[in-house]
């Protein structure tokens, strides 16, 4: 997604109201080296943020925090040509809830 916002194009995939599960990058690697460090950990996780947002939300604070529009959004034929039934995902999103580790 950056690389888009930074040339000025960013914006939400399709209509913007699907929901995103997303979790910062530095959470994830956390997450990751406490689970190798804790034998308490076992089973499957799903690294997320608290609050899911819709990915509309989620390009305008990626657009304000790059101080770059979200402004374009990308067409669901297009979504559905570059990823074929992956699509479906990202067209109609998904809703992970958060539980504490």
């Amino acid at each position: 997604m950056l690389p888009i916002f930074e040339l000025f194009a960013g914006g939400p995939l399709g209509t913007g109201k699907q929901w995103v599960s997303w979790i910062h990058r530095d959470d994830l690697v956390e997450l990751i080296i406490d689970a190798i460090k804790d034998p308490k950990y076992s089973g499957v996780y799903n690294g997320t943020a608290p609050k899911p947002v819709t990915m509309a939300q989620l390009c305008s604070s990626v657009g304000n925090t790059l101080g770059r529009p979200s402004w374009l959004p990308v067409p669901d034929f297009a979504i559905t040509t570059l990823l074929g039934e992956g699509a479906q995902v990202r067209s109609f999103g998904l809703v992970y809830i958060a539980t504490c580790i």
